[in-house]
């Protein structure tokens, strides 16, 4: 998107249609060459790399990127019933990841206030204290079924300390 930006702006031209095919090759070549799941992770890392060059987009460390996704797959290659529990640090703001309050193979509610509660030992399985119709300390609240209305963010801070939003109604019609 910021290459196609910067063609609609004329602040960069597009290469002649022989150079544009070449550049192709080159890619498609290397792509031809892979050789498992890691040399597949590496390509996607460089393909970004020089998408990235081509244009002003901040430059990050695409090799921690690497790093990160081809752990991942360790992990779920290791077990494919935990790997979901790992905790990664962002690339981007230097923030580990939170560890979700349930193993994933026990959480069996995927509600956004399940996700964003805290559970005391009693309400574990639902995450509301056992009530469940009382969000647990620290959960967002939210209108449901048909025709919900509104849903209500937190003001609580966040997990890392950092405050969170004010307390805002959304309309999901």
């Amino acid at each position: 998107a910021w290459y196609v930006r910067d063609l609609i702006l004329g602040r960069t031209k597009l290469p002649p249609a022989e150079e544009r095919a070449s550049h192709m090759r080159k890619w498609r070549n290397r792509f031809q060459e892979l050789d498992g799941d890691a040399d597949d992770v590496r390509f996607q890392g460089d393909y970004i790399r020089d998408l990235i060059e081509a244009t002003d987009y901040p430059m990050f460390d695409i090799d921690k990127v690497v790093e990160i996704f081809l752990d991942w797959k360790k992990d779920k290659a290791r077990n494919i019933l935990t790997y979901r529990d790992k905790n990664h640090r962002s690339v981007m703001t230097g923030t580990m990841a939170a560890t979700h309050h349930t193993p994933w193979l026990q959480e069996l509610d995927d509600s956004l206030e399940r996700y964003l509660s805290t559970p005391d030992d009693e309400g574990a399985s639902t995450g509301t204290g056992g009530d469940a119709a009382t969000p647990a300390a620290g959960s967002t609240t939210t209108a449901t079924g048909v025709g919900a209305e509104k849903v209500v963010i937190p003001t609580e801070p966040s997990v890392n300390g950092v405050d969170g939003p004010t307390e805002s109604a959304t309309s999901l019609n």
